[in-house]
């Protein structure tokens, strides 16, 4: 507890902590914004009729569709049991699904907040890939 004993020491820590609370705040303010008129202004049945079917296309456009959108917890299982009773197959709703888990809105202005444009590029490339596979697959259990 050496940094306690430092007036100095501390002063800087505390400086630091609130540098990068408001760096944080900032952008994830930026983030929820914009994810709340994503929700707001694009319609379920419209996402649903760009999804829908059983092919590889269906899995790539909802990984694609998925990739800006923040599923949590409660709101992704009515969200994708609507979409798929309106025809969306199970394989495209898991794409859906974990696209939108690892490059929602929150996730990429927080990545690209913090590493350079080519890791932004891989982090949003091997997401996009890993949704796919993981939609292919499920599609085929």
């Amino acid at each position: 507890m050496a940094v306690l004993g430092e007036t100095e020491r501390r002063q800087k820590f505390a400086d630091e902590l609130k540098n990068n609370a408001l760096f944080l705040i900032k952008w994830l303010a930026l983030a929820y914004v914009l994810e709340a008129a994503l929700v707001t202004y694009v319609p379920a049945d419209l996402i649903a009729g760009i999804v829908g079917g059983t092919g590889l296309g269906s899995i790539v456009i909802s990984a694609l569709v998925g990739m800006p959108a923040y599923l949590n917890s409660y709101v992704a299982p009515p969200l994708l049991a609507g979409l798929m009773d309106q025809g969306m197959s199970a394989g495209a709703a898991m794409a859906f699904m974990i696209a939108g888990a690892v490059s929602s809105i929150p996730a990429m202005a927080a990545v690209w907040s913090l590493v350079k444009p080519p890791v932004f590029a891989m982090y949003l490339g091997l997401g996009f890939v890993g949704a796919v596979l993981s939609g292919l697959v499920f599609q085929l259990v």
